[in-house]
């Protein structure tokens, strides 16, 4: 989904893209909260991993 918003390619996240993005669009498309869609950045940036 990532990739067809234009966040991602490859399954690597571009460097254009910013957290705001990310969070933004989580926000607004699945109600996420601000920690949630944090979490959700971090894994697309591979700041952590999956389990």
């Amino acid at each position: 989904m990532a990739e067809e918003k234009g966040f991602t390619r490859g399954g690597q996240l571009k460097a254009t893209t910013k957290a705001g993005d990310i969070v933004n669009w989580l926000k607004t498309d699945f109600d996420l909260g601000h920690g949630h869609a944090m979490a959700i950045y971090a894994l697309l940036k591979g700041k952590k991993r999956g389990r």
